[in-house]
């Protein structure tokens, strides 16, 4: 799984830039592990239209930093503008807003959007007010680190729960750890034996056409995406699908197909191959190879109408990668 790095966009007033600077030294090693990016309007680049731009950054950033004095507040754009937007996106769970407090206002009242939120640091007691502002400015930093560690955890069980969605309750989690083990022959079984419950074929272990034209999108997208991503984009439907559009869509047992067959290395000196002739290698196996769902006697029907059948389900489940 990929590592999710978290955006920090900084809304503050240009005449507290200093204490802006201090606080970007202090997620210097948050930058430097790659666990955040951050932006401030500084970076917009030369003749850059800055408005869209801000609001760009301002609606993808994951963690809104405002950075609040009486500057911020007299800030017609920080506090109209950006606030109204952080607040909206904060209410509508897309985005986290923290509210830091550089130094005294009259912020801690009903009429102030972010008066609601828990604000850094300790005990809402100004940064400018502490003896040493870096004991201030280090436990923001620490809070800050926190919730970009709660985020990244949240992002990562999204993605794990996304990456095994089912509409009809299979676990996909052992097909996703064989994939990810390169443990293709078990793969390929693993996924035949899912198809089946999702249908509820387990005692016969084939599907029918009905079945196949019933499968759910959402399983048949989730099967063939974790073969295409374990894979390196080598195996999967979509890419067997791709292939025998290449070769012409045929419908019925032609040269077309067998054109297909031997493509994707179903075929090989004029016969088509057994199920224990394949390979299962990746670096030996042709583009396609698999799932070789089929010889398992999955669809209960020929080779060709089962694969056939299925292409067609796939354009009906359509996806860009479909």
């Amino acid at each position: 799984m990929s590592e999710e790095i978290i955006k920090l966009f900084y809304s503050y007033s240009r005449k507290d830039l200093d204490m802006r600077n201090a606080l970007e030294d202090h997620l210097a090693a948050l930058r430097e592990a790659n666990r955040i990016q951050t932006w401030h309007d500084l970076e917009l680049e030369a003749g850059t239209e800055w408005e869209p731009a801000i609001l760009n950054k301002l609606n993808t950033a994951d963690i809104i930093l405002l950075l609040v004095s009486r500057n911020f507040i007299a800030s017609k754009y920080c506090y109209g503008t950006e606030l109204k937007r952080a607040i909206a996106r904060h209410d509508e769970g897309t985005a986290r807003v923290i509210p830091i407090i550089l130094s005294s206002c009259d912020w801690n009242h009903p009429h102030v959007p972010f008066s609601k939120l828990n604000v850094l640091p300790t005990h809402a007691k100004p940064i400018k007010n502490w003896a040493d502002p870096d004991d201030a400015f280090t436990i923001v930093a620490q809070k800050i680190r926190e919730t970009v560690d709660q985020l990244i955890d949240k992002k990562q069980a999204e993605q794990e729960a996304a990456e095994v969605k089912s509409d009809r309750g299979i676990d996909y989690k052992p097909l996703r750890d064989l994939l990810k083990a390169g443990k293709w022959k078990e793969a390929d079984q693993e996924t035949a034996e899912r198809m089946c419950e999702v249908m509820g074929r387990q005692e016969e272990g084939w599907l029918r056409e009905e079945d196949i034209e019933q499968f759910p999108c959402t399983d048949l997208r989730t099967i063939d995406q974790l073969w295409v991503k374990y894979s390196d984009g080598k195996f999967g439907f979509s890419v067997q699908k791709k292939i025998w559009k290449e070769c012409g869509s045929p419908m019925k047992p032609n040269d077309d197909w067998e054109k297909f067959g031997y493509r994707i290395g179903w075929r090989n000196h004029g016969k088509w191959m057994n199920y224990s002739q394949l390979t299962f290698d990746q670096r030996k196996s042709l583009t396609g190879e698999l799932p070789k769902l089929v010889t398992l006697g999955l669809y209960g029907v020929s080779l060709w109408f089962g694969f056939s059948s299925l292409a067609q389900r796939l354009v009906v489940c359509s996806t860009s990668q479909f």
